[in-house]
């Protein structure tokens, strides 16, 4: 708590402030920064990378398969995909996977 004078009417003013933790919006969380791509390809054994494309669109990195997965690659894929905050766009033959870049 702060008192200060106004320096026009002589008034004694007092000011709280509140750490940004205490206000009414919850804790300022720091801007996510964006992953580049090359860091999400990190993320995948070389064994799971020669199945796939990677490919930058907007904020996202999409991920084709080049063909069909089977189960135990499907499966690893896309925990690894979940585990970056990924999802599986299900679209046929334009299924894929999509990681956002900021996280």
């Amino acid at each position: 708590m702060s008192e200060f004078k106004c320096p026009h009417c002589g008034a004694i003013l007092t000011v709280t402030a509140k750490p940004p933790e205490a206000t009414a919006t919850g804790p300022i969380e720091p801007e996510a920064k964006a992953r580049p791509i090359n860091e999400i390809q990190k993320l995948f054994p070389a064994e799971l990378q020669e199945h796939l494309s990677f490919e930058q669109q907007n904020s996202n990195v999409i991920i084709t398969p080049h063909h069909y997965l089977g189960t135990e690659n499907f499966v690893k894929i896309s925990t690894i995909v979940v585990d970056a905050g990924g999802e599986y766009i299900s679209a046929g033959k334009n299924s894929h996977f999509k990681i956002p870049l900021k996280r």
